[in-house]
């Protein structure tokens, strides 16, 4: 049950404690539950988008969706996606841009990117039918955590000086990420009986979205950082979105 409160704690703003000493292991057990705990936050957003669509129309639920999913995450995501692009803009090599990302100023690229990605977010989901977009925040958060868990465990931590991110970089057992694999494949049948293969391909383009996300990561930064899992979250989640607003699916 710890490592489930304490993805929780890591992933929300939702008030939880943690029984007892927090030890490293438990940190990269904690992994494991992300997907679970996208589908806990994608469930708490859709019940507002569906409230508001339901007083304000259609366009008031996906914004107060935005709104939401902001409160509940504490914008963690969102400020790493943030940091991230501040860093790759302004550092010209990977020490420069590290130093940068570990500023907590936002830059000019940092705010272009909080906007683009909460201007984008909303256009995605407002193109999903209003039936389905309870589903499709459920999905799309489920699947921006899975991309995470897979970051996580393929590549090393960046930075010199341990972080919190260090805890989790390839500390990930085998057990552990085939439990992750799991629980995202058990969410997206769920879903596929609302949703249909949106579902599945919503998934299948996030995993796809967020392994090109972290690769190009790496390449750049010489490893990832917890900033870097917060950009390859806001990547995958907007392409499973793309993928629940497709006209091509069935």
């Amino acid at each position: 049950m710890r490592p489930v409160l304490l993805a929780v704690c890591l992933l929300t703003r939702l008030p939880i404690r943690i029984p007892g000493e927090v030890r490293e292991t438990h940190l990269a057990a904690a992994v494991a539950w992300f997907p679970l705990v996208g589908a806990l936050v994608g469930g708490l957003v859709g019940a507002v988008e569906w409230s508001g669509t339901a007083v304000a129309g259609p366009l008031a639920g996906p914004a107060l969706a935005v709104v939401a999913m902001t409160l509940v995450t504490g914008g963690l995501h969102l400020d790493g996606a943030a940091d991230t692009t501040d860093g790759l803009a302004g550092g010209r090599d990977h020490e420069k841009a590290l130093a940068i990302m570990k500023d907590s100023r936002v830059g000019a690229f940092g705010a272009l990117t909080v906007a683009l990605d909460v201007l984008t977010r909303f256009a995605l989901l407002a193109s999903v039918a209003p039936a389905r977009r309870w589903p499709a925040l459920i999905g799309s958060a489920v699947a921006g955590r899975s991309a995470v868990v897979w970051a996580v465990a393929r590549f090393p931590y960046a930075r010199a000086v341990p972080g919190l991110g260090s805890h989790f970089a390839r500390r990930v057992r085998p057990a552990d990420l085939l439990s992750a694999a799991g629980l995202a494949a058990a969410a997206t049948g769920a879903l596929a009986l609302l949703g249909g293969w949106r579902a599945p391909i919503g998934l299948g383009l996030a995993l796809v979205a967020g392994a090109l996300a972290s690769r190009a990561l790496n390449h750049r930064l010489g490893g990832l950082t917890g900033d870097t899992y917060g950009f390859v979250n806001e990547v995958a989640e907007l392409a499973a979105l793309l993928g629940w607003a497709s006209r091509w699916s069935p």
